[in-house]
């Protein structure tokens, strides 16, 4: 509820009795989010201390606001003033070729922003780097873009990498400054000794404050120890057929547990290259289907594609492409559209661009708790000076609820669809979600723009025109529960609790999967890893809380060092190896009770030792450590809930089954005992991942026969053991009915229905 509602409801029950006007508030505040306060950004592949970088500030409070803003390691500290209406716009001043474009793979200790406040804001930072203005800077940074802090929601401990197209985005045979060739992600700790893996491999531990920029493939899963944020990039985007023009591009990652699976985007102006949007599965077997709509909002096609895997993805065009080669110039029929659906949770990232001067958006998804009722920003503008063009599209699900504009140039709660220019609502489809779109020309190009309504809008504005493109949206991710409290009497198990003005439903969730029956507001956790919280909200369920890392000291770690030549000769290599393990004795035998996380070992190196590769001698001696990180072993079912324990007719094939070795290591001794006749299974080294299928004998004995089979393999020298079910119902020949009975069956419904008769 923003402000203005808030204080529009309280004057009103205010004339009602006392006892009921401070219930009414108290349920009023029980069913808040945690608000936006403190907004962490990571960085971008350029420096955002210079002056072709602007941050704006805005809030819904009617009296201002203190913010403070500081670079990440908690120096350059200033303070700003804004409040509702009166955005504050900050240009750094930092000399632009002071300062080159950040290394790859290497830690950075000051890269990122922290923006915070007493009460929730809002934060955006453009990338505002002009042609008209370059003088050499382009090796430095390249504009332009836009990034919008999802605050909150932005925090994760999961996150899948992508951009919204794949492959080289970028060529250096032109004559452009060198740069990467694919995107450039960034991770930023919020934590000290946060331990980042990506796709399984521990990667670098970072303290609070510290970004790693990195490349990886599209998809790409990304976990760490505590939380992060992240950022998708490119240093330099160049989409186009023939040497034209090309640009930086910037925007969060946001978590898994910040996802949702429904999505809608406009086409902006570009060309058929950059008007496109990759959609990522996190989940394996999630269906995804694609609605095009015309700039009128009427239906011209549908597509469904199928992701296997989590990592899978798929990319398609923005609403309706051109039909013609790909060009440098605008292709296809702009304001047209796209609404996305998936059978589970997605991240899309999305291109717009003016002809091919591109940006990068990431979709904030379309749900009940997601967007708000009041949106405020300030015009675009480039370095050193002038106003740029734009256009905005405003998604709300209500055919009715009015749309009000609050400008600083004329209008004051003007209701938008009445001034002339400004395109009429139209609903996707039936979908129930309904578009108004507008240019800053139909509203007076005015500086401060502010939108309410008593429908939740999701606002994106972008920036085309001018030789630039900037895009982002306006609007916050689905709102998250509170923030869950910990409370612990000893070290081997922890409470957590829900915040007092909560309200049910609750649902708990480890490492972003619901824990079954955990639906009290409190939960004791008896397992280490990463806790979350869904509660109730005004507007329905709120998405998962930001996380909670619990390690419990129910493990037993201990660290196993050896070497392949006790007595080396000089100069010769010797091998240095370290094993860890949740156990107290050098066998491996596992003694500790719990689940060891986020475990890291560095070992240096003994006194008169170097760290070589091949016969060169390493010339950095700082670095010479060892690290070794621990993942649990185990073995994951990791398809369909219930697979694993499936009831079928005779004569039917089973669904596909599948299971997953984790942890670190090969997987020895693999197998799967007792199957049935007709079961096939089949082993991929590569993923870890035994996959069963097919028909098991026909059951002719009259009675359920049940199989018992078990999934067995060997990491690390720990045994791993899962067991699952097949049990085939018999055929029957002739169902019997009751006297005068009339009615037909199908074989399946049959089967499935009457438990007495099989077939």
């Amino acid at each position: 509820m923003n402000t203005f509602l808030r204080s529009t409801f309280l004057s009103r029950v205010s004339k009602l009795a006392f006892v009921f006007t401070i219930i009414l508030i108290c349920l009023a505040s029980g069913i808040k989010a945690q608000s936006y306060t403190k907004h962490y950004i990571a960085p971008a592949p350029w420096n955002y201390f210079t002056k072709a970088n602007e941050l704006v500030v805005t809030t819904a409070s009617v009296t201002p606001v203190t913010v403070t803003v500081k670079k990440s390691d908690g120096n350059g500290s200033f303070t700003l003033t804004t409040k509702a209406g009166s955005p504050a716009v900050h240009r750094f001043d930092g000399n632009i070729t002071s300062f080159p474009l950040y290394k790859l793979n290497s830690v950075l200790n000051a890269a990122g922003i922290i923006v915070e406040a007493s009460t929730s804001i809002n934060v955006n930072i453009r990338n505002v780097a002009s042609d008209d203005n370059d003088g050499g800077t382009s090796p430095y940074i390249k504009g332009n873009s836009s990034l919008f802090s999802f605050g909150d929601a932005a925090i994760g401990n999961s996150f899948r990498v992508g951009y919204y197209r794949d492959g080289d985005i970028y060529d250096n045979n032109y004559s452009y400054p060198d740069g990467p060739l694919r995107p450039v992600y960034s991770v930023m700790a919020t934590e000290n000794n946060t331990v980042v893996s990506i796709n399984g491999t521990a990667t670098i531990t970072l303290n609070d404050g510290q970004s790693y920029l990195f490349q990886a493939a599209m998809g790409s899963l990304v976990e760490t120890s505590g939380p992060v944020v992240m950022n998708t990039s490119a240093t330099y985007d160049a989409p186009v057929v023939s040497q034209s023009c090309y640009d930086g591009a910037s925007n969060p990652v946001p978590p898994i547990n910040s996802l949702g699976n429904e999505y809608i985007v406009v086409r902006g102006n570009g060309n058929n290259i950059s008007e496109k949007t990759t959609v990522i599965a996190t989940e394996p077997n999630t269906t995804v289907t694609i609605y095009n709509f015309n700039p009128q909002g009427v239906l011209q096609s549908t597509v469904t594609h199928n992701l296997i895997a989590a990592g899978s993805f798929v990319t398609f065009a923005n609403g309706i492409p051109g039909s013609g080669a790909d060009s440098n110039s605008p292709q296809g029929q702009r304001y047209s559209s796209t609404r996305i659906i998936a059978s589970k949770n997605v991240v899309a990232y999305s291109g717009t661009a003016q002809d091919c001067e591109v940006d990068i958006a990431t979709l904030a998804p379309i749900s009940p708790c997601s967007g708000s009722n009041r949106t405020e920003t300030v015009k675009f503008t480039k370095l050193p000076s002038g106003d740029l063009p734009y256009f905005s599209y405003i998604l709300l699900q209500s055919a009715t609820a009015k749309v009000f504009l609050t400008t600083d140039n004329g209008y004051t709660n003007k209701d938008i669809e009445t001034i002339a220019g400004v395109g009429a609502r139209r609903q996707m489809g039936s979908s129930g979600t309904y578009i108004i779109d507008f240019e800053n020309t139909n509203i007076n190009s005015p500086k401060v723009i502010t939108l309410t309504s008593d429908a939740r809008l999701t606002v994106n504005m972008v920036q085309q025109g001018g030789g630039f493109s900037m895009s982002n949206f306006l609007s916050p991710f689905p709102e998250k529960a509170i923030k869950p409290t910990v409370t612990q009497s000893n070290c081997a198990t922890a409470t957590l609790s829900a915040a007092p003005n909560s309200s049910a439903p609750y649902q708990w969730y480890l490492n972003g999967v619901a824990i079954n029956g955990a639906t009290n507001s409190s939960f004791e956790a008896l397992i280490s890893g990463t806790y979350t919280l869904t509660t109730k909200l005004d507007c329905g369920i709120s998405a998962q809380s930001l996380p909670v890392t619990i390690a419990l000291c129910n493990v037993d770690i201990s660290i196993l060092k050896t070497v392949n030549n006790s007595s080396p000769a000089k100069g010769s290599t010797v091998v240095f190896s370290l094993t860890a393990n949740n156990s107290n004795v050098a066998s491996g035998t596992v003694t500790g009770t719990g689940n060891a996380i986020g475990i890291s070992a560095t070992d240096l190196l003994p006194s008169g030792y170097a760290t070589i590769t091949g016969p060169q001698a390493d010339p950095n001696q700082a670095n010479n450590t060892s690290t070794v990180t621990v993942t649990p072993v185990n073995i994951t079912l990791t398809s369909a809930v219930g697979t694993n324990a499936q009831t079928i007719c005779s004569g039917n094939a089973i669904a596909t089954t599948t299971y997953q070795f984790t942890g670190n290591g090969s997987v020895t001794n693999q197998s799967v005992e007792n199957l049935p006749a007709g079961i096939s299974q089949n082993y991929n080294s590569g993923t870890k991942i035994y996959e069963l299928s097919g028909t098991p004998p026909v059951n002719n004995t009259g009675s359920p026969i049940v199989y018992t089979y078990k999934v067995k393999g060997t990491i690390s020298g720990t045994a791993l053991e899962a067991t699952g079910t097949i049990t085939v119902n018999p055929a029957v020949s002739t169902p019997v009915f009751a006297k005068g009975a009339s009615r037909t069956f199908s074989c399946n419904t049959y089967c499935n229905n009457y438990n007495k008769w099989y077939c």
